[in-house]
């Protein structure tokens, strides 16, 4: 069981550190410009990221797999031996997508300027409804036949 666990957090360690060199091809200019990735146009990050907000629903259904991939963000944070290294809020959101609103804004109030979760699909779906003013990286996919707000991308880590 242990080995398996290893397993997963190297895994999502590996995961992140794409993300990390995903979230570089953003140019990160303080103008305030849309950023640019790939040659595609795409609305994001504008500057570098001093707080990052984990909401995952640390108990309940889902409470092992977010486990998991809080320890992977907690071992690559602890890693960053960097003098810009953000700082990391982790919420848990209970598996309750009715309060997943409440949970972004308590990030948001906490200073995190970059949101990683929800890794429910009910979760995201609730989210997408609403005005999001910072960077959202969801932990799941879900069927949108209109476009997500500009702030919002899908990463495929399904529990289900």
């Amino acid at each position: 069981m242990f080995s398996c666990q290893a397993e997963e957090t190297a895994q999502l360690q590996q995961e992140i550190q794409q993300l990390r060199v995903q979230l570089q091809q953003f140019d990160h200019s303080p103008s305030g410009e849309k950023a640019k990735k790939s040659g595609n146009t795409t609305s994001g990050l504008t500057r570098s990221i001093q707080h990052i907000g984990l909401l995952l629903p640390l108990s309940g259904h889902f409470g092992a797999q977010a486990e998991h991939i809080r320890q992977g963000f907690y071992h690559a944070w602890e890693r960053d031996k960097t003098p810009t290294k953000p700082k990391l809020s982790i919420l848990d959101t209970r598996l309750d997508p009715s309060r997943i609103y409440q949970h972004y804004q308590h990030a948001l109030s906490l200073g995190a300027d970059f949101i990683v979760g929800p890794l429910h699909k009910e979760a995201i779906q609730r989210l997408s409804l609403h005005p999001l003013q910072t960077p959202i990286l969801a932990l799941n996919i879900i069927d949108q036949d209109g476009v997500l707000s500009p702030n919002m991308w899908q990463m495929g880590l399904s529990p289900e």
